[in-house]
């Protein structure tokens, strides 16, 4: 864990802001509510219950934010999953609307890894950030950063995959697409290519021309359509069937 502790230096660095508010909300886990009536704490106890009822056969995990959550959703990705997530066990852990803070809230406080010891943990997050105005990307990559710790330390066996934040249909040239480079560019320096590895997607999203290609994207111009959805697919198959059993063994005693 020595190479991560020096990436970690070399960022807040970069940043200047290690003790800023900003950095302290990507980096600290929160839950998006207290209320236990809340949708986001009503989805995590339903995903909490699976994790104990079949964390022992679940090998593929996803984290994120909406992009990843909306895999199970009906008119969004739940038809792509249905057929390239098929042949595996696995489990959505992607909440609408969550930032790194959120999702170092699912990875640590305790009701998912253990139980879960996956083969592989998929990780894209990190467009909210902006979305919410909240913090920059340097803050943004130190919250994954983090993720990716706390994971080789709860669950040192899983392989992880992060996941390069996909463009923005509204422009390349635009901030918020500026900010989604830059972490891509930040967390691209976490893989080690044996426990962490790193692909961006970004490329089959974009026309020859370097614009977005806007089919495989919905009208917010945000969220992938259906056809953005069997392209992601496509580009995690060859992790998949690389890292992910497709059979469920017995573990040891």
């Amino acid at each position: 864990m020595k190479f991560f502790a020096v990436v970690a230096s070399a960022v807040l660095l970069a940043s200047g802001c290690a003790e800023s508010e900003a950095m302290r909300r990507a980096t600290t886990p929160v839950p998006r509510s207290a209320d236990p009536e809340n949708w986001w704490c009503r989805r995590y106890r339903e995903k909490a219950e699976i994790a104990r009822s079949r964390g022992d056969r679940i090998r593929l995990v996803f984290l994120g934010d909406s992009i990843t959550q909306n895999f199970e959703r009906e008119k969004f990705g739940k038809i792509v999953a249905d057929e390239a997530l098929a042949p595996y066990e696995w489990l959505n852990l992607g909440f609408i609307g969550d930032r790194t803070q959120q999702m170092l809230y699912v990875i640590e406080h305790g009701d998912f890894f253990p139980p879960l010891e996956p083969d592989l943990v998929v990780i894209l997050i990190g467009t909210n950030h902006f979305e919410f105005h909240e913090s920059g990307p340097e803050e943004a990559a130190e919250g994954i950063l983090r993720a990716v710790r706390s994971l080789r330390r709860l669950t040192p066996k899983s392989k992880i995959l992060l996941v390069g934040v996909l463009p923005h249909a509204q422009g390349l040239d635009s901030g918020h697409n500026a900010g989604n480079r830059r972490i891509n560019g930040i967390i691209s320096a976490y893989a080690d290519a044996e426990n962490v590895f790193y692909a961006d997607f970004s490329p089959l999203f974009l026309n020859a021309d370097g614009t977005t290609k806007k089919d495989l994207y919905l009208d917010d111009l945000l969220h992938p359509s259906e056809k953005g959805y069997r392209v992601y697919a496509a580009a995690l198959r060859p992790y998949l069937e690389k890292y992910v059993s497709k059979t469920f063994p017995e573990r040891e005693k």
